[in-house]
């Protein structure tokens, strides 16, 4: 019997680990996703990145995690899961929406001034915008807020 105790709680401890290494508790695969803000070739420094996966189905109620980063004074992004603040993405397809919402960047530096919110282009507001993020993850997402 206490072998056979032994084992269950090694099996229980293996499966709980590996459900805290994928960072995600409804299956879903994370992976990296970086990337910068731009407009045109100026940084854009603490603008909000946000990820919304995409249904596969209309069954699929729950697709996974959103994903967010704030842009640096170099308008670079890493994103992490809202919830679990975990590091990355979902695989998969996702609606990107990106704000200027006042406050200060990763690294701890104030923003530099913002363009007008009316200057950033609806596609990135409504969720038009569409990425695919791949199995291997995400280096380059790169958007210019000009265009």
């Amino acid at each position: 019997m206490t072998r056979f105790r032994s084992q269950t709680l090694v099996a229980y401890g293996l499966t709980l680990g590996l459900l805290s290494w994928t960072g995600c508790s409804d299956g879903s695969s994370l992976v990296e996703v970086r990337g910068r803000v731009m407009e045109g070739t100026t940084p854009v420094a603490g603008a909000s990145v946000t990820y919304q996966p995409i249904a596969k189905s209309a069954d699929d109620i729950a697709p996974g995690p959103s994903s967010f980063g704030i842009t640096d004074a170099e308008g670079r992004y890493d994103l992490r899961t809202i919830k679990e603040d975990s590091v990355g993405a979902v695989i998969g397809s996702h609606h990107v929406y990106i704000s200027l919402d006042k406050g200060d960047t990763q690294d701890g530096t104030s923003p530099q001034p913002k363009p007008a919110a009316d200057r950033i282009p609806k596609k990135f507001s409504d969720g038009t915008t569409v990425v695919e993020i791949p199995p291997a993850g995400a280096a380059d997402v790169d958007f210019d807020i000009a265009s």
